[in-house]
């Protein structure tokens, strides 16, 4: 029971009756209390001259036999105050849970209502990551205000051609505030009318905490998942390299024999030791079009040479399938590598899912097998209804594989001169924002990719698949 417990103000408690540190603190409460009248001792300590006398004689001295005695009660009136007082101890001992056990309760039951903390939690998975939701309804009104949201197909196209370089800028960060608000209708219905009420700030609060939540969770998930893949990695550098060692050991060992040097693993639970002083960790974060092998070029990039920072690049290796870049499509493979798809299924679905995937991304995963109809446990992606993946969650992921690569020691914004927010808002400007009908249909198609790869097996992949059966007049024209 917390210590800072007191008993209700009508409860004195007579200190035999206590073995417990914290009620002993509520009985020195009562008892300061009732030091102010001295002619109104605490109840069951008032003495008598027959109690003086009987303890002088070393007779029984048990309190509640004198004080019963003193008030002239029976045997059967002391067993009954004797039983309220356990009585009053009991709803006193149990009148405080401890905060886990009351959350724990309410995560079992079903059909509840979440909680404001706890739809918050999806906010950095579907909705915004870098803003508050202050800013984001901020960016929303003014977007309206200038009648950006009225703008349709070639007037839009022919007013983007109008703007200044610095115009559209502003006016894409308005528009992914604007669709973060429409977002936030899977979070909390009815979002704007439900802020705008009385106890709105409470709600925004509420919801907030909720997002930091999952952020500082998601980053856990993410350095462990991370952690795994990158040692599975150095066990297959290390047995190739003890094959070698041994098959090129003479027969007679010589003295001075060179010794194997093996890789260390990394502590999956922690991101101390990673980053670019790392060969492993640090070609996967270096810019995809930079050599990361040429020694002079990696030591440039381990000091951070302006010529090759690798902070201004959203472009990094960890994002390219097969970890292969290509200067003349630099869009082909690019958010499509094996360590983004797993950190996304640690996220979105459970670390579970994560093992034992192919490292061949192009391989479907094998259908899963559904849930016995007594499971009431959801992954993430059922709980915030993301039903098929989505940019923002592609570039929730992506933040979190860069972050897990890194020594931070925290949650961060920025690191090392390397700007998430920047990271973030260019893979959601990949799908969202697409420069042209050639790109908006790639950002289509990877969404789908996407989409098949993460929820195979389930209606949700099913349904997005893009083939639908044909109507019995275009089955009946075919035939023809």
């Amino acid at each position: 029971m917390p210590s800072s417990v007191s008993p209700p103000s009508h409860l004195t408690i007579p200190s035999q009756f206590v073995h417990d540190d914290n009620i002993c603190c509520a009985e020195q409460h009562n008892n300061r209390s009732s030091r102010t009248t001295r002619s109104s001792p605490p109840r069951g300590r008032s003495r008598s001259p027959s109690r003086s006398r009987s303890r002088g004689r070393g007779t029984d001295s048990s309190p509640i036999r004198s004080s019963t005695r003193h008030r002239g009660g029976s045997d059967d009136a002391r067993d009954t105050e004797l039983n309220d007082l356990r009585r009053q101890l009991h709803v006193l001992m149990n009148a405080q849970k401890p905060a886990e056990e009351g959350k724990k309760r309410k995560r079992s039951q079903k059909g509840t209502e979440p909680t404001a903390l706890q739809k918050g939690r999806a906010i950095p998975r579907r909705v915004v990551v870098f803003d508050d939701l202050v800013t984001i309804q901020l960016q929303r009104d003014t977007y309206r205000a200038k009648g950006y949201h009225e703008d349709q197909g070639g007037e839009e196209v022919d007013e983007l051609e109008d703007l200044s370089e610095e115009e559209r800028t502003e006016k894409r960060e308005l528009e992914r505030g604007y669709t973060a608000v429409r977002e936030m209708e899977h979070v909390v219905k009815d979002f704007i009318t439900e802020v705008g009420k009385e106890g709105g700030n409470t709600l925004i609060n509420e919801l907030e905490r909720g997002a930091e939540s999952a952020k500082t969770h998601d980053t856990q998930s993410a350095t462990r998942i991370v952690g795994k893949e990158l040692n599975r990695r150095i066990r297959k550098i290390n047995e190739q390299k003890m094959k070698e060692f041994r098959e090129a050991r003479p027969l007679t060992a010589e003295r001075n024999e060179p010794s194997l040097e093996l890789l260390d693993e990394f502590d999956e639970g922690s991101r101390a030791n990673r980053g670019l002083q790392n060969d492993m960790t640090g070609g996967l974060l270096c810019p995809a079009e930079i050599d990361w092998n040429d020694a002079d070029t990696r030591e440039a990039v381990q000091r951070m040479d302006p010529e090759y920072d690798f902070a201004s690049s959203a472009r990094s290796r960890c994002f390219y399938k097969d970890e292969e870049f290509n200067a003349d499509s630099p869009d082909e493979g690019y958010l499509q590598s094996y360590l983004l798809l797993q950190v996304y299924r640690t996220i979105y679905t459970s670390p579970s899912s994560a093992k034992d995937q192919s490292e061949d991304v192009e391989n479907l995963p094998p259908a899963k097998k559904s849930k016995p109809a007594n499971s009431h446990r959801a992954h993430v992606a059922n709980i915030i209804h993301l039903s098929e993946v989505t940019p923002r969650s592609i570039a929730y992921a992506a933040v979190h594989l860069h972050l897990a690569l890194t020594d931070a020691s925290q949650w961060t914004n920025c690191y090392d001169g390397y700007n998430y927010r920047d990271l973030w808002n260019f893979v959601v400007d990949f799908f969202e924002d697409p420069a042209d009908d050639d790109a908006a249909k790639q950002a289509k198609d990877l969404l789908k990719w996407w989409t098949d790869r993460i929820f195979t097996g389930t209606g949700s992949a099913a349904n997005n698949r893009g083939t639908k059966m044909i109507s019995r007049r275009q089955a009946v024209a075919k035939n023809v």
